[in-house]
């Protein structure tokens, strides 16, 4: 059941979906080492790029231990668009190129869509249509778009915008199964990824994103929609074992959850490297959303995320989870 988007072939169709602040060359590089076949970064602004931005040069940064990576960008002007996907496909900002350029026609937020960019913009087919063409003609890599099933329940454009980014040469389309005046409250609708699994031509990957949170929701999402490939996001938080546990359903396979220990160990792991590359004050702000993640359910964890939130230091924070990786350890 391998799916292929363009070069890329993905065993069992498993993607690490585009998070704003969480995304990350950290994040991208933890997943890879769990069975993600495919991520995507976060969404980087082409006015951005256009305008040499060095902020987002981080952003656009690709090392070859996350690869492959798809940069994705977001932006309603052909031009400025063709201007960002170009230099992204060509200028190195880390080891590698990105393997495809994806196009965010899907982001909720409202300053985003005030743009009329992100959800907005799949709301003007005919505007769509000429972005995705533009960003395909600027570009030598495969182009991907990501979209939700519609603006709200009464404006479906999902199945719209599918044809349309494949007659412009899209090599894959991403269904998130809500319309925007959703944002993530449920459901996610799997009935509109189906229909557009089945408006499009077998040529093009359906990609099914939306609630993925175990191997019996890939599954069923899988069977459901006749999707070629799912898209993970909020299912990884704190549990990047979510591609494991679903590319082990998928092979017939038995599938072990990590332990405790295991698991803080990789925050660990996944903490050091995300303070490598952000620095000491930006990578133990931005560690505390994934302790909280990792250590979700566990025994204490409420007062020792407590103690990690006010940590100030690499040195603190890392003491901290070392005592509580201690701790859970005496009680088995």
């Amino acid at each position: 059941m391998s799916v292929k988007i363009g070069n890329t072939v993905l065993k069992n169709g498993l993607l690490l979906a585009p998070m704003a602040g969480v995304s990350d060359s950290s994040f991208r590089k933890i997943c890879i080492s769990f069975g993600a076949e495919y991520t995507v970064s976060e969404m980087i602004s082409s006015k951005a790029i256009h305008f040499k931005d060095k902020k987002t040069e981080t952003l656009a940064a690709v090392k070859k231990e996350e690869m492959p990576v798809a940069l994705q960008i977001f932006g309603s002007d052909p031009d400025i668009m063709a201007e960002a996907a170009q230099k992204l496909s060509t200028v190195k900002y880390g080891d590698c190129l990105p393997v495809a350029i994806d196009i965010n026609m899907g982001c909720p937020v409202k300053k985003i869509v005030c743009g009329g960019d992100g959800s907005a913009l799949a709301r003007d087919p005919d505007l769509a249509a000429r972005v995705i063409f533009a960003v395909k003609n600027a570009t030598d890599l495969p182009v991907t778009v990501k979209f939700r099933s519609g603006w709200s329940a009464s404006e479906i454009t999902a199945p719209t915008i599918a044809k349309i980014a494949e007659e412009n040469g899209a090599s894959a389309v991403c269904i998130h199964g809500r319309t925007r005046a959703q944002m993530y409250a449920p459901p996610v609708d799997l009935d509109i990824i189906k229909e557009v699994k089945k408006c499009v031509s077998a040529s093009i990957p359906i990609i099914g994103n939306g609630d993925i949170y175990s191997a019996d929701d890939a599954e069923r999402m899988f069977d459901y929609t006749g999707c070629d490939a799912v898209m993970i996001g909020r299912g990884a938080l704190g549990n990047p074992w979510i591609f494991e546990e679903i590319s082990a359903r998928l092979e017939g396979k038995t599938y072990i959850r990590p332990d405790r220990d295991e698991i803080l160990k990789t925050a660990e792991v996944h903490m050091k490297d995300l303070i490598l590359q952000k620095g000491a004050k930006i990578g133990v702000m931005e560690s505390r959303k994934h302790i909280a993640w990792y250590t979700k359910g566990m025994d204490g964890a409420a007062g020792m995320r407590a103690k990690i939130n006010a940590a100030q230091s690499e040195d603190e924070l890392f003491t901290l989870l070392s005592k509580y990786r201690t701790k859970l350890k005496m009680k088995t």
